[in-house]
């Protein structure tokens, strides 16, 4: 990802707003310049048609880009107190003239999309903690269980690759004895942070088709009808403690 992609992540652009923010057309696409950091620094920050953000950093002293900014290896305070400042500076932009989507993965948005228009139920976000803040919670209306949890977390806490870069991951529960057969298709892992013998992950970045993941959440929803939402509670059932993301008050949360 790029240090625009990063700083940005989870935003999009208001094209409605980009013209009163400062932002001038350039093409198909819209153009800001803007100094920081006193005037030593210049930001030129590009817009494309599709929502891609780009950007350059100039020394003013001498009409350069600053390239030590894009370089992980430098690692000096100087370098790091200007893209504090850059990234601080895109978020000033974010403010002015970009949304903040619900979910980051357009896959975890169109997967919303689809749950409220066949069940009527949008998630909620019960979390207070900083780390789980942005986590939502898909719940069966009727009773207020869940059947769904999206987390936005470090791919490789999944996959195990060496890439940091973020994505939307969704956890629901499945049939135990399909368990091991489900973890062998491509983008489905072993459930993150709940328990792995009821529950599995699925990566939303488009490896299954919306139609797949959202078959695997209508599944998951099964669970919290009939017999098994009357059992809640019960190991064999599979919504016993050691389902929770992180510890929470199961008058308020007890699923």
């Amino acid at each position: 990802m790029t240090f625009e992609e990063k700083a940005l992540y989870g935003y999009i652009p208001d094209f409605a707003r980009l013209s009163e923010a400062g932002f001038v057309r350039s093409g198909d696409g819209w153009t800001m310049k803007a100094g920081f950091m006193d005037g030593d620094f210049e930001a030129v920050i590009d817009i494309s048609a599709d929502g891609a953000v780009s950007g350059r950093v100039i020394d003013t002293a001498d009409g350069g880009e600053y390239l030590p900014l894009r370089s992980e290896s430098r690692v000096g305070p100087y370098v790091s107190h200007v893209r504090d400042a850059y990234a601080a500076l895109l978020l000033d932009i974010a403010g002015r003239c970009f949304v903040r989507r619900m979910f980051v993965s357009d896959q975890a948005n169109r997967v919303a999309v689809m749950v409220k228009e066949r069940f009527g139920e949008e998630p909620d976000f019960p979390f207070s903690a900083k780390e789980y803040k942005a986590a939502a919670v898909f719940r069966n209306a009727g009773n207020r269980r869940w059947y769904g949890l999206i987390m936005n977390i470090p791919k490789n806490r999944l996959s195990g690759e060496k890439s940091s870069d973020p994505a939307d991951v969704l956890n629901v529960k499945h049939d135990e004895a399909a368990i091991l057969k489900l973890l062998e298709k491509a983008g489905i892992y072993p459930a993150y942070h709940m328990q792995k013998r009821y529950w599995v992950s699925v990566i939303l970045d488009d490896t299954l088709s919306d139609g797949e993941v959202f078959s695997l959440i209508c599944r998951s929803r099964d669970f919290t009808v009939g017999k098994s939402a009357v059992s809640a509670g019960n190991e064999d059932d599979g919504f016993a403690a050691a389902s929770w993301v992180i510890p929470a008050n199961p008058a308020i949360y007890d699923i």
